[in-house]
């Protein structure tokens, strides 16, 4: 499982919110980061792929880093 950044997307909404998305060379999703209107981060989710692509864990944190919660699919 190589989950190295590869690409970086972002959605802007017409409120002022941006969705920053960290995309890994097989094309997943593995981080995403909720600014708010006034450009300050908000969330972050990470996310975990297993070998087939299909994601075994997410992770959300506060914008100070620290774990909110945390699912695992397995």
């Amino acid at each position: 499982m190589n989950e190295d950044k590869k690409k970086t997307e972002s959605e802007y909404y017409s409120d002022g919110c941006r969705i920053e998305k960290f995309i890994n060379n097989k094309g997943d999703v593995i981080e995403e980061h909720f600014f708010n209107s006034r450009g300050n981060l908000e969330t972050t989710y990470q996310y975990k792929y297993s070998d087939q692509g299909i994601c075994i864990e997410e992770s959300e944190y506060n914008a100070k880093g620290v774990l909110i919660s945390k699912t695992n699919y397995n």
